[in-house]
This record gives C-alpha cells, sequence and structure tokens, in this order.
C-alpha cells in the first residue's frame, strides 16, 4: 500500500510528540498497567491452545521523545518482549504468536518509529519467539484490511488510540474491530478541551470531525463539546454496543506542581473483563494518590454512601455485585467524584469490597449467599461473612453474590 501525501506539519503536533508533558507520564502509566493485565489474562486463557495476541497503536507516534522518554509502541514492545520471554512460573508465555501494529500518518514520525523497533527486533530474543511488528506510515483507516486480517487471525488483542485532536472516526473503528471485538480490549485517549474550541469556532470541516469523534448528530455537537460529563458520556456510549464495561476517567493535570480540577483529557477502556476493568481503575487510583500526595488517603475511606446511591439509581433494594460495579463503573467520571464527599472514592474492586463490608457492619445490607457461590469467611481482624477481595476474580463470582438493602 502506497503511503498517502504528506500533510501540511503542524507544529502543536510535532510539540506534542516531541515534548512529554506530565499528563503523558500519567497516561502512559495506567496504559502500561492495563495491557500488562491484558496479556497476562489472554495468556492464562490461551494455555496450550496456540493462540495469537495482537497489540494495535493506531496513533503511534515517534515511539520515543526529546528526553529519550518511551512512548506507548515501544512500552508495548517492552511488556509483550518481557512477557513472551518469561519460560517458567505462573505468568510464563502461552502465545504462539505476538503481533505489534504501530501506525501513524505522519512520515516522518512513523519512519523514525519503524527504525526503532527493528532495532529492537533485531536485538530481541523475542524475534524467535514469535514477536512480529508492522508498522504504518498512512491514517490507520487505510491499513482496514490489513488491520481485520489480523485480528481474524489473533483470538486475543488489545487496540489503543491517542489520536492528537479529534481525528479519530468512531464509527470506522467500530466497524473494523466488531466482527473480531470479541477478547479485544480497547483503550481510548480523547481531549475534550481541543472538541470545545473546534465547536466554538463553528468550521464545517471541524464539526464533522467532532461528530465522527464521538459519534453524535451534529445538532448535539454544541451542548455535548462545553459539558464534560457529556462529553464523557458520550464517548462511553459510543463503546457500550461492542464491551461489557466502558468506563471513563479524567487525567489528572498539574499545573506548577498542583493538581487542578479541569478535566482536559479523558481515557475510556472497554473491556468485557472485570480484572482488566479492575486493573485500570487500581492504575488511575494509584495515579491520583501520587498527584495528591498524603492528603489523597482521606478519600479512600468512606461510609459508602456511592452504593447506596447505585440502588437508589435501579429502584430496587436487591443487587448482585456484579450490578454494583457496572452501575459504579457506568457512573464514575473523574478522580475528582472521589472528593466530593464522605463515601465517594475511586471503585476499584477492592474499594468496593471494602465498603459493602463497612456497609454490613452497620447493618446497611445484607449478603444473600447463592447455592452456587459460598463466599469464604475473611479471617484476620474483619467479621465473619464479609466479602473477600480475592475471591472476586471473574464476573461469575460478582455475579454469584447478591447484596440486600436492609429496612
Amino acid at each position: 500500500m502506497e503511503p498517502i501525501s504528506r500533510m501540511k506539519r503542524d507544529t502543536r503536533a510535532e510539540d506534542h510528540f516531541l515534548k512529554r508533558k506530565r499528563h503523558t507520564e500519567i497516561k502512559h502509566s495506567v496504559f502500561q498497567d492495563v495491557l500488562k493485565t491484558s496479556v497476562y489474562i489472554a495468556n492464562m486463557s490461551a494455555r496450550g491452545k496456540g493462540e495469537t495476541f495482537t497489540y494495535i497503536d493506531l496513533f503511534a507516534g515517534r515511539g520515543d521523545f526529546e528526553d529519550q522518554a518511551e512512548g506507548s509502541p515501544v512500552l508495548a514492545f517492552n511488556i509483550i518482549e518481557q512477557h513472551v520471554l518469561q519460560e517458567e512460573g505462573p505468568g510464563r508465555n502461552h502465545f504462539q504468536k505476538t503481533c505489534i501494529v504501530a501506525i501513524d500518518k505522519d512520515t516522518e514520525a512513523a519512519d523514525h518509529l519503524r527504525s526503532l523497533l527493528v532495532r529492537r527486533l533485531e536485538k530481541s530474543a523475542g524475534r524467535e519467539r514469535g514477536i512480529e511488528v508492522y508498522t504504518g506510515n498512512s491514517n490507520w483507516e487505510l491499513y482496514d484490511f490489513e488491520i481485520r486480517t489480523l485480528l481474524s487471525r489473533s483470538k486475543w488483542g488489545f487496540i489503543f488510540a491517542d489520536p492528537f485532536s479529534t481525528e479519530l472516526d468512531i464509527g470506522k473503528l467500530k466497524a473494523t474491530l466488531r466482527a473480531h471485538a470479541a477478547f479485544k480490549d480497547i483503550l481510548i485517549l480523547a481531549n475534550p478541551q481541543t472538541a470545545s474550541r473546534q465547536s466554538a469556532r463553528g468550521h464545517a470541516n471541524d464539526i464533522v470531525r467532532i461528530c465522527k469523534s464521538l459519534e453524535i448528530p451534529p445538532e448535539l455537537v454544541g451542548r455535548i463539546a462545553k459539558s464534560r460529563e457529556l462529553f464523557a458520556a458520550a464517548l462511553k456510549e459510543a463503546f457500550s454496543s461492542l464491551k461489557e464495561f466502558t468506563i471513563g476517567v479524567a487525567m489528572p493535570v498539574t499545573v506548577g506542581g498542583r493538581l487542578i480540577k479541569a478535566d482536559y483529557f479523558y481515557l475510556v477502556l472497554a473491556t468485557d473483563s472485570i480484572v482488566v476493568a479492575d486493573s485500570f481503575l487500581t492504575a488511575y487510583e494509584g495515579t491520583v494518590i501520587k498527584e495528591r500526595g498524603s492528603k489523597s488517603q482521606g478519600m479512600l475511606f468512606g461510609r459508602g454512601q456511592e452504593i447506596l446511591d447505585a440502588f437508589e439509581r435501579n429502584n430496587t433494594s436487591n443487587l448482585s455485585l456484579w450490578d454494583i460495579m457496572e452501575d459504579l463503573w457506568d457512573n464514575f467520571l473523574s478522580w475528582k467524584n472521589a472528593i466530593k464527599g464522605p463515601g465517594y472514592e475511586i471503585p476499584t474492586i477492592k474499594n468496593i469490597i471494602d465498603k459493602l463490608n463497612g456497609l454490613r457492619a452497620r447493618g446497611k445490607i445484607v449478603f444473600k449467599e447463592s447455592e452456587a457461590f459460598q463466599y469464604k469467611v475473611k479471617r484476620g481482624n474483619a467479621e465473619p461473612g464479609n466479602l473477600k477481595y480475592s475471591e472476586i476474580r471473574s464476573g461469575r463470582d460478582a455475579k454469584r453474590i447478591r447484596v440486600q438493602l436492609e429496612k
């Protein structure tokens, strides 16, 4: 396939790809944790089956920054290489083949990235263990056939899209993935601030781009672009038909070393795995704690009001643990939720379990055991009958536990 002609250079984009900012470090920290979990979960299921894992980066950039820090495609290579070279222990490699696909429309950036990955692969023992690398130097849509072909041959995968502005056409991405979306995790970064600026300008091309990037009609652009919450909700809704869970979080942003309450960037994860979803929120929680410092500890222990709110939103007094997780994950948008009042926090599974146990101790709820799942008593200082975090490792576990509000 011949590359498309290069567009006039956008110096803002060049600065974006060369100079690493603090939010980029935060994004990459979450990205790496989620990708590691995705690879691990897929690998455990692929044991003895000779299956393939494919990583696809649709807006891969140069692969490094001015300060020599590594970009997402190189970080992904590191994670996959480390995995395939592991020969012993519970995490030892079971994939027959792993594919890394890195695409960027900027010819110079794509060529630089290709040289980086070629050098890495030539020096890596992973080449003999089934690592394959594919690069592209055009808009990712022009590689639709190649992407579909690779995904059709790979049961497991991870798709990452980190566009500079509003370039991602969600409708086209969903069309590319739909037939092969099962067992593939999707991570998207979006910039509501850019959408807001473009909407305010009112240029026809900008409006079309926003519509495609959120999969919304033109008449809703002005309203959604002005609201960070509506923007995040639209982005999550766009992927809800593909995956069981779509979780959106606002990335912490610091100015002058201080965390500010401005949601400039959103990361959205679409997955069918509660373990991958939980790793996403756990990694996010870790970044918030790091950015806020010791003061953040106050937001991590409350009285479970957000769980009681879930019962009210669903207009019922009986929910499964799965129902509660779905509700909390669907309604959580930002680290700012975690400090808006007592009892609100980032809804990792551990935090949810801790809050449920606290509500039970105060007589607000009771756990209803199903015949199919006899949860174990938590030992130590906890009261008998509490839920244990380590026992909730699958959707099946979460669906078998029911929680009843006490009158």
